[in-house]
């Protein structure tokens, strides 16, 4: 389904990681990123699975990283994506969450904030800059607009 903020060649080429483990969120997240024209949207819910992904998929563009996974937290990642220079972005529920290495969206948050967001870390990596952190409010499903 697409909304008038969608553009079907918004991320052309992209290959993204969403790692969280609600799954309500994880789908939703996954919809918006192939409305927008991600080539490919991998999912992972826990840190474990995240290290398997990464590592048989260096080619991954982009993350969308949750702090509360089942089996810690997605800040043991970080270290990680900045080795690897892969852009990423902190999604969190926490309104007071910080963090000067990646940009922050807070749940929930809308489509059109999730590509302003994620074209800024994709460009910051092409030009040279790591990690992006956005901070995320829960998702709802009808915060599409």
């Amino acid at each position: 389904m697409h909304h008038a903020l969608t553009e079907e060649s918004a991320l052309p080429g992209v290959k993204a990681l969403i790692v969280e483990d609600e799954k309500i969120v994880a789908f939703d997240v996954e919809s918006l990123l192939h409305d927008f024209g991600a080539e490919q949207v991998l999912l992972a819910a826990t840190v474990a699975q995240t290290r398997r992904i990464l590592a048989g998929h260096p080619d991954v563009s982009i993350v969308l990283l949750d702090l509360k996974l089942m089996d810690g937290s997605g800040e043991e990642l970080i270290p990680d994506l900045i080795a690897s220079g892969i852009p990423f972005i902190i999604t969190t529920g926490y309104s007071t969450y910080v963090n000067a290495q990646a940009p922050v969206i807070y749940k929930p948050y809308s489509a059109a904030e999730l590509l302003r967001v994620m074209r800024g870390a994709l460009g910051s990596a092409l030009s040279g800059r790591q990690g992006v952190i956005c901070h995320v409010a829960a998702l709802s499903p009808f915060s599409r607009i």
